[in-house]
């Protein structure tokens, strides 16, 4: 026998990429002395004998991580019966990339792996044999990647649903795999959702495993947010399992039925309620300078008593680009000569038309009193209620409807060096229900609720008179001011099946306004405004 003669060489391989496996071992038994010189555990084995006859080469599995043999032992194999020298089964390693590459062989072939020979018939000058490889499975490199299989989607009424990224990978594995991950987007742990723990695990003989995220309601419009989950490392597995090249995968956060509608709505409404106010202040303000009027008539009422002025009704309209605004009113008079109080009683219809606000409706009934308490004050006291229908168009369709209540005193003074005072003060309650469609990319989402509000509404003003020529001129300078607050709200949501229940906060309500008019009393009567400001 020629020592030099290597005879059978080969490797010990992933069948599925040609990886080299180490840690494996062959040994060798037979009638002559044999030579190891590699037994394998480096991935390559290699053995020569210096006698011929019939060799067993035995396979030790033990120290693989990957252990299993793909194919069984194609048997024994004479080599003399092989033509060319070395005879070659298989390929050889590609340089040093720990791969299996061609040498003067066949191709490495994935689908479908050359045979391998477990027992040998050795003669004497029987050529080199190459190629011996013995393949593996379960072995393949095992790339983890992560997708977003389910959206979240904020609570609806009592539902949820969670964000889920499945965390999966190509092949099982015989020991758990543990990944590490961490979290990131345009939602905010804590406040959009609840972080988990930053390490999922996929079970040994599995290929996946879940993350879920809690979702939480914040009753914030903030749009579809989003959750990215990026994987970050394997801490845990086997040698061959690795990260595929993009580890991460992004959800949204659904905004819940009403989350989507909630800034338009809060708008709709808050204009809603500051309309409703305004009207009213505009009514009220109205009544300390009719305690004006009344100190600056004097209290000369001989001959008075009953109904001084038949019901009087007045009306008018304007209209522009953005406004059309109809309204009608009627006054009665009536003075009380047994108790000195002057009644007098109000019914108004106020249409207004908005661009892109809709038409809104306004039924109103007021009275107040007012009498002499000395020659020189005037006090009163006034009740108010109307009764109101938006119809809504533009960022949502629909109605809204108001009913309301107002009271509160008023009264003017003559001070000294003849300054003259009025005042008012009152309050104002209102409930409102609404009815309302909101447009979306989808279904249509319903919103049917009510709110109620509470306003302070105050106001003063201080002049003094002048005469000049045949004039009476009469400057004042003063405030209105209004001090709003909804005192409750809540909404129904639907859409399709989805239905949502919240309740919703409309903004305070805060207006002061400065002013200074001069008013002129005589051949040219008329309330010129010299100065204003006002501010919410």
């Amino acid at each position: 026998m020629d020592a030099q003669d290597y005879d059978p060489q080969g490797y010990f391989y992933c069948q599925a990429d040609g990886r080299i496996l180490t840690g494996g071992k062959v040994s060798i038994t037979g009638p002559g002395n044999i030579n190891l010189v590699k037994d394998g555990s480096s991935g390559e084995y290699q053995w020569f004998v210096d006698a011929p006859g019939t060799y067993t080469m035995a396979i030790d599995t033990s120290g693989m991580e990957f252990d299993t043999i793909a194919q069984s032992s194609a048997g024994s194999m004479t080599i003399a019966s092989f033509s060319g020298n070395p005879v070659v089964i298989g390929s050889t390693q590609n340089a040093d990339t720990g791969y299996l590459g061609q040498f003067n062989g066949t191709d490495y072939d994935p689908a479908n792996p050359t045979a391998y020979y477990t027992s040998f018939v050795i003669a004497e000058g029987d050529p080199n044999v190459f190629g011996n490889n013995i393949p593996f499975e379960g072995c393949a490199v095992n790339e983890v990647q992560v997708s977003a299989t389910t959206q979240g989607v904020e609570p609806n009424d009592t539902s949820t649903q969670d964000a889920v990224f499945t965390v999966s990978m190509d092949r099982v594995s015989d020991v758990d795999t543990v990944v590490t991950y961490t979290l990131s987007g345009t939602a905010t742990a804590g406040t959009d959702y609840t972080a988990p723990s930053g390490t999922v695990t996929i079970p040994a003989g599995q290929t996946s495993a879940t993350v879920s995220i809690a979702i939480l309601e914040d009753e914030l419009s903030e749009g579809a947010e989003t959750i990215v989950l990026t994987l970050t490392a394997i801490s845990a597995g086997d040698s061959a399992t690795v990260l595929t090249a993009s580890p991460a995968a992004t959800a949204q956060i659904i905004e819940d039925l009403i989350d989507q509608i909630r800034d338009e709505l809060t708008e709709i409404l808050n204009n809603d309620m500051r309309g409703a106010i305004d009207g009213q202040q505009a009514v009220i303000s109205q009544t300390s300078k009719s305690a004006l009027d009344r100190l600056r008539a004097g209290n000369d009422t001989t001959g008075f008593c009953g109904d001084q002025t038949a019901p009087d009704t007045t009306g008018g309209a304007t209209a522009s680009a953005q406004l059309v605004d109809i309204n009608a009113a009627q006054s009665a008079n009536t003075y009380d000569c047994v108790s000195g109080t002057w009644i007098t009683q109000d019914t108004s219809l106020r249409v207004t038309k908005t661009d892109g606000a809709g038409v809104h409706y306004n039924l109103g009934y007021s009275v107040q009193t007012e009498r002499f308490v000395s020659d020189i004050e005037v006090r009163g006291s006034f009740f108010g209620a109307y009764a109101s229908r938006s119809n809504v168009s533009g960022k949502a369709d629909g109605s809204i409807r108001g009913v309301g209540v107002n009271g509160g005193i008023f009264g003017a003074q003559e001070l000294a060096q003849g300054y003259l005072f009025d005042y008012y003060l009152g309050g104002s309650l209102g409930a409102h229900t609404f009815d309302l469609q909101f447009p979306t990319s989808g279904l249509v989402i319903d919103a049917d609720g009510r709110y109620t509000y509470g306003a302070l509404i105050t106001g003063a003003a201080i002049g003094r008179e002048a005469e000049q020529d045949e004039m009476v001129l009469l400057p004042r300078v003063g405030f209105d001011a209004i001090l709003a607050k909804s005192l409750n709200g809540s909404v129904d949501a639907s859409q399709g099946s989805l239905t949502d229940r919240a309740s919703i906060q409309l903004d305070d309500y805060r207006k002061l306004r400065v002013f200074g008019e001069l008013e002129l009393t005589g051949p040219l009567s008329d309330t010129i405004d010299i100065a204003g400001m006002e501010r919410e």
